[in-house]
């Protein structure tokens, strides 16, 4: 199989030393042990799901299959971990064991057994002379069994269930026309794509009499992994194509108001540039905008500097904005959870950067005095920045903040290999997943601190 990347954490010099540390090995142990506890609770909340997997939704079995294959690395890599070590106490005279890590179909664990001591090598017979005479006809040996092929070692639900739920239905299979598309190639937003006719022609039917144009079948799913929406011609601009909504997106809810949390001295200061940076390419875009309306006006065309200009002044603009929102979730994270109270410590993709497809912060909080860790997801705004949505598990779109959203969030997390789905799939599971809003705030020239709103998911 494949190695998947791991969600546990493993301290770099532990089960690693080529001599044993005898002196280690009683925290070692410990340290083991609290892995193996915290692998058990995940196997445990993934195998209670799978009731409730819709096997006719391509999406959500294809999540639950990736959790699986996720957890059965973490337990590959723990009891390889488990067996170096108990040959390591083994080693020192230590009437320690090492812990028995949870198989993944929920039955009893076996602890690893001490190696076995090296049996004395036998000297080699001599060979026997040659003769002309003619060696006497061996038996044939006997026939090897055929090896069995290994079970799948997925975790399963509760048994007597299979591992993989197997849809009582075809899937939603992904359209084998061709070669992915341009847009699907830049894996551009969903407007851009249905928008593109190269794209249209490869995952659509004609338009009906109600005016919605469907999905050809067996195209449910595109080559990035997005749900292929139905869609309709836009009537305020005929020629463009919009997404066709059966029921109007679900809106996010809140836990109560936004809390405005004013700067420090030292927050403002550090953002005034940034603040100026954006504001300049806000700036810049009003008067772009203003230029390339008077040229159509007076020349009845715009001058092509112009218009890269104007591209370029909204890109600043966006980037700055992102960059203040950034800015004011870790300037939250640092005010709610300080670190002389909490160990705090961020995820990030395998990229290093959000974007689509990823959530924009993701932090684990654990209290210094004891007590369970909490996963912090962020949506992060700039000033002027907007709620996105999503198409979710069940063909409705959702507002970000839903727990709509964040299902399909974690589920495309699962699909592109984002080791930080199944934790924080196993946190929303056990009620310890906080969801949130931090907007950043300018006033005029300055920082204004940022608003703090937590979403209210279920």
């Amino acid at each position: 199989m494949a190695s998947i990347a791991l969600i546990v954490a493993t301290p770099s010099q532990a089960f690693a030393a080529p001599a044993p540390d005898c002196s280690t090995l009683h925290s070692r142990v410990q340290a083991l042990q609290s892995q193996a506890n915290t692998l058990k609770g995940q196997i445990d909340a993934h195998n209670s799901r799978a009731g409730g997997v819709d096997r006719t939704n391509a999406g959500a079995v294809g999540a639950y299959n990736a959790e699986a294959q996720q957890l059965n690395g973490q337990r590959d890599a723990l009891q390889a971990q488990a067996n170096g070590l108990q040959s390591e106490l083994s080693a020192c005279g230590s009437k320690e064991t090492a812990p028995a890590i949870p198989n993944t179909d929920g039955s009893t664990p076996t602890p690893p057994a001490p190696p076995a001591p090296a049996k004395p090598e036998v000297p080699a017979k001599p060979a026997p002379p040659k003769s002309d005479a003619k060696p006497a006809p061996q038996k044939s040996a006997p026939a090897q069994p055929k090896p069995t092929a290994p079970k799948s070692a997925q975790p399963a639900p509760a048994k007597p269930q299979p591992a993989e739920p197997a849809p009582k239905q075809s899937a939603p299979k992904q359209t084998t026309t061709a070669k992915p598309t341009g847009v699907e190639q830049r894996n551009a937003p969903m407007q851009s794509k249905v928008n593109d006719p190269e794209y249209r022609a490869k995952y659509y039917q004609k338009q009906g009499s109600d005016g919605v144009i469907k999905r050809k079948p067996g195209s449910g799913v595109d080559a990035n992994g997005d749900l292929v929406p139905a869609i309709r011609e836009n009537p305020k601009k005929p020629g463009s194509f919009v997404e066709s909504h059966s029921s109007p997106t679900v809106r996010a809810k809140f836990d109560g108001p936004a809390q405005q949390r004013a700067p420090t001295s030292a927050e403002s200061s550090q953002m005034r540039e940034s603040v100026a940076a954006r504001n300049r390419a806000v700036g810049d875009v009003k008067r772009l905008k203003a230029e390339r309306a008077t040229q159509q006006k007076t020349d009845g065309k715009v001058d092509p500097r112009t218009e890269s200009e104007l591209k370029d002044a909204y890109r600043r603009q966006t980037t700055q904005g992102e960059q203040l929102g950034e800015a004011a979730g870790r300037q939250a994270i640092a005010r709610d959870y300080p670190s002389s109270k909490y160990d705090v410590r961020e995820l990030t993709s395998a990229r290093g950067q959000s974007g689509a497809g990823s959530p924009d912060q993701v932090f684990v909080v654990r209290p210094k005095a004891g007590g369970s860790e909490r996963m912090v997801v962020q949506e992060v705004k700039g000033p002027s920045s907007k709620a996105g949505s999503r198409i979710g598990l069940d063909g409705q779109r959702y507002e970000q903040g839903t727990r709509g959203y964040l299902d399909a969030l974690i589920d495309e997390m699962a699909r592109n290999g984002d080791p930080r789905a199944l934790s924080m799939r196993s946190a929303l599971n056990r009620g310890a997943l906080s969801y949130r809003l931090v907007k950043a705030r300018v006033s005029g020239d300055e920082w204004a601190g940022y608003s703090v709103r937590n979403f209210d998911i279920g």
